[in-house]
């Protein structure tokens, strides 16, 4: 009897249905397997972007324009040369010392050049005087070939305040009409060659603008020379034929 309460006991067990063995399958919550790795999350590095970059190349750039550079000692104005009765700071001193004393209120230049010595002479003469100097100018300008036209020395000569009478012709005809219109002068400066003004006709006519005080005066070279002895004793015999 109890070998079959022992069988009928074994029978019984064994006629319960087994319970299915639950598979263990991997957690992905679960903690890694004992000698597994767990790979540690890489920190995604920031891609410096133009943006970036552009604080630093703005402040490298402003570094560079703001480099402090050393003020220049602006140069002292340059000073005008002042006009010297002697002459001390001019080409025309020579000119310019010989009629400084000299009482004029006409005065006639022949050949004038670009007008610098005549706003000298004007100048040189009404310092020694309060009259009004008159000033009369015989050349040819463009017409001959000449560096200035006769507008720039109208031009020039307006600039300096000193007003003038031009007679743009050739010597001969030029002193006819200062003897037909203006009549004698204090003055008379020759800045032409020789060949072209020391001519019997041309003594003629200076004797006809010329009197006993006039002074005429040559360009020679450097210097400025009266009218020689000779050329003198032509004019005064003319002059009282005349």
């Amino acid at each position: 009897m109890p070998l079959l309460k022992l069988w009928n006991t074994l029978r019984g067990r064994s006629g319960e249905p087994s319970q299915p063995e639950k598979s263990a399958q991997p957690n992905a919550s679960s903690d890694p397997a004992p000698g597994a790795t767990n790979p540690t999350p890489i920190a995604k590095k920031k891609t410096a972007t133009a943006t970036d970059r552009a604080p630093a190349a703005t402040t490298a750039k402003a570094a560079s324009v703001t480099k402090v550079v050393p003020a220049e000692t602006p140069a002292p104005p340059a000073k005008k040369a002042r006009l010297s009765l002697f002459g001390g700071s001019s080409a025309n001193g020579p000119l310019l010392k010989q009629i400084k004393s000299l009482s004029v209120e006409t005065a006639l230049e022949v050949g004038v050049g670009d007008g610098s010595r005549a706003i000298e002479v004007i100048q040189t003469l009404t310092a020694q005087s309060d009259k009004t100097v008159r000033y009369i100018a015989l050349d040819q300008f463009e017409m001959a070939g000449g560096e200035t036209t006769l507008m720039q020395f109208h031009q020039k000569l307006r600039a300096a305040g000193v007003s003038s009478q031009v007679y743009p012709e050739s010597l001969d005809r030029g002193l006819t009409r200062v003897a037909h219109t203006i009549g004698s002068v204090d003055l008379v400066l020759f800045s032409q060659p020789q060949n072209e003004w020391d001519t019997p006709e041309i003594h003629g006519l200076l004797a006809r603008i010329c009197k006993p005080s006039t002074v005429v005066l040559v360009h020679e070279g450097p210097s400025w020379q009266p009218l020689k002895r000779s050329s003198q004793s032509q004019v005064g015999p003319n002059r009282r034929a005349a």
